[in-house]
């Protein structure tokens, strides 16, 4: 038997078509009272009605349905812009919003938003771009990663065409307003932030070349093929690890950051690996002279103290403390660790 499909959304409808003909001010507040009872009613029924569908095609069906008319109602409204159709428009749009977080996988949200609502976004764009600039500054972000995290909210400015804001854009344009926030209030390290952005998929042109000049900083700065395998390792690594943050995306049709990112890095890690290999061969040793590594058999605190000591005897001539242990940790090893970071050496 064929499920029939139809809205819920007669009282609402009715209503809305009531408000417009009324006058007095205290009818207007019982056609709001009205309006934001029913628009209650309607987001348990909405929930309680989604357990009548056993086919996933038909509940995807039933919720663009509702998504749909929301978008004529709201548009249909726009036309009268007093203070009063603005009040019902955001009552609208709060269960057009609802609708979208209650029903993830069966919103579209690659549709365009209702023009009325994204000229109000527009208008508040600018300044809330310009604020999250400054929060970002104080917080220490550097330049380079806060234009990369702004980079989807510039995307969206006034020169865009309404038409194409959809609600992935809006959705994420509120991920990043929250986490600048979250920033501001508690910290986070670069390292999250960056997990922040391959997790919800920032998949902009300008978080994708920011990556790109990070992993070639790393590369640049690290003293030895061997370095550069563990680095690019380890960052391969970070990326492959689960994500706690809801994909959004920026842009569907594109590959996806995570995808690009790792691409890149297996490239870069395997030509440093045949670098690395051909080394061997040409030196007919296990290793180069670029691999070599001092062995110590003390802690990095107890050699850390060993060249203080050694500098201050005038045994090692040179006098910058911190490009002494910056060539240890490059060049040595511990009997308990490996790797040596100048962090770790420095104390």
């Amino acid at each position: 038997m064929e499920t029939k499909i139809k809205h819920e959304f007669s009282v609402l409808e009715k209503l809305l078509t009531e408000s417009v003909r009324t006058g007095t001010n205290g009818s207007r507040n019982t056609t709001k009272r009205k309006l934001i009872n029913e628009i209650s009613r309607l987001k348990d029924v909405l929930v309680l009605q989604q357990l009548n569908f056993e086919d996933g095609q038909l509940l995807t069906s039933y919720v663009r349905l509702h998504q749909r008319r929301l978008f004529t109602l709201i548009s249909t409204h726009a036309s009268t812009k007093t203070k009063n159709e603005n009040e019902y428009i955001s009552l609208m749009f709060d269960l057009l919003l609802f609708l979208k977080d209650k029903f993830p996988n069966q919103f579209d949200s690659d549709s365009p938003m209702p023009a009325a609502i994204v000229m109000d976004i527009q208008q508040n764009r600018a300044s809330t771009c310009g604020e999250l600039k400054i929060v970002l500054d104080k917080c220490k972000i550097s330049k380079e990663l806060a234009d990369a995290l702004l980079s989807g909210v510039k995307a969206g400015d006034e020169s865009r065409e309404i038409d194409n804001i959809t609600f992935r854009q809006f959705d994420l344009f509120e991920s990043v307003k929250g986490i600048c926030y979250r920033v501001s209030e508690q910290g986070m390290s670069e390292d999250r932030l960056h997990a922040y952005m391959i997790g919800v998929n920032y998949n902009t042109l300008t978080v994708y070349q920011y990556f790109i000049n990070h992993y070639t900083q790393i590369i640049t700065q690290a003293g030895s093929l061997a370095e550069r395998i563990e680095k690019l390792s380890f960052e391969l690594k970070a990326i492959n690890q689960p994500s706690t943050y809801r994909a959004i995306g920026f842009d569907v049709k594109a590959p996806s950051l995570k995808s690009q990112l790792q691409i890149y890095l297996s490239e870069e890690l395997e030509h440093h690996q045949r670098l690395r290999a051909l080394n061997v061969k040409t030196n007919g040793e296990e290793g180069s002279l670029e691999d070599f590594r001092l062995k110590f058999d003390i802690s990095v605190a107890q050699l850390a103290y060993l060249a203080k000591v050694l500098m201050g005897s005038k045994v090692i001539l040179n006098d910058n403390v911190t490009q002494v242990l910056q060539f240890l940790a490059r060049h040595s090893t511990t009997k308990r660790s490996e790797a040596i970071s100048y962090g770790s050496i420095r104390g």
